[in-house]
């Protein structure tokens, strides 16, 4: 979620004040710290899920939000950032199923 409201500010960027940037930015990377900083607690969550999770949620919210928030003076990249954002969420899952579910055979040993 903080991933994709980070992507939000950043494609709304040219929209808002810059007040507004200013105290959006803050509660993004301040709620940002603090999601980590739990991850250090005494219910301890792996860092790279942590990581993982914000970069998923931030190229997702490319695609999803990419033609709907971007400039329409640039059509061009309206078009292509929502395509390389699917384009890498796809290889992320099929890179994920092969390092994780290819099964490796082993040698089975005489005895």
């Amino acid at each position: 979620m903080l991933g994709a409201y980070f992507t939000q500010l950043c494609l709304t960027w040219h929209k808002s004040e810059t007040w507004q940037r200013t105290i959006n930015m803050i509660q993004c990377l301040l709620f940002m710290f603090i999601e980590f900083g739990i991850s250090f607690g005494p219910d301890f969550i792996d860092i790279s899920a942590q990581c993982g999770g914000l970069i998923i949620g931030l190229i997702l919210a490319f695609s999803v939000f990419g033609k709907e928030y971007a400039r329409t003076d640039n059509i061009l990249a309206t078009k292509i950032i929502p395509a390389i954002a699917l384009t890498i969420i796809f290889l992320y899952f099929i890179i994920g199923y092969i390092l994780f579910y290819t099964v490796v055979p082993t040698k089975k040993y005489d005895s």
